[in-house]
């Protein structure tokens, strides 16, 4: 009797621990599609589109922006396989990081412009 009852606790916290774990998240998206992270406090969705090719350029004009432009090139090169060079101007169909120290925001805080314009 006794091992009837050490065995069925040993399987009621089994299944209680195997239940606990396996619960996930439920999927949210939010501004219908549009998934940056951080998750902007605003956005305004216009039309048009960019595309990233092996030609894409970043334009980075200060130390800081160099730092990021080059994070960020070497993220997109694990996903696209893409080797993006770091300019000192800008260029058509490229992606300028500017940072501007007047901008009156949070630490982590940003702004994204996304542009027709280069």
């Amino acid at each position: 009797m006794k091992k009837l009852f050490t065995t069925v606790c040993v399987a009621a916290t089994l299944g209680l621990l195997t239940s606990c774990g396996t619960q996930t998240a439920p999927e949210r998206t939010y501004n219908e599609g549009i998934n940056i992270i951080p998750m902007p406090a605003s956005l305004q969705q216009q039309e048009g589109r960019f595309l990233l090719s092996s030609s894409s350029s970043f334009y980075a004009p200060t130390p800081e922006a160099k730092t990021i432009a080059e994070f960020f090139a070497a993220k997109l090169k694990n996903s696209t396989g893409f080797n993006f060079a770091i300019a000192d101007a800008e260029k058509d169909g490229g992606i300028s990081l500017l940072i501007d120290p007047a901008m009156e925001i949070n630490e982590e805080g940003y702004r994204l412009d996304v542009t027709p314009q280069v």
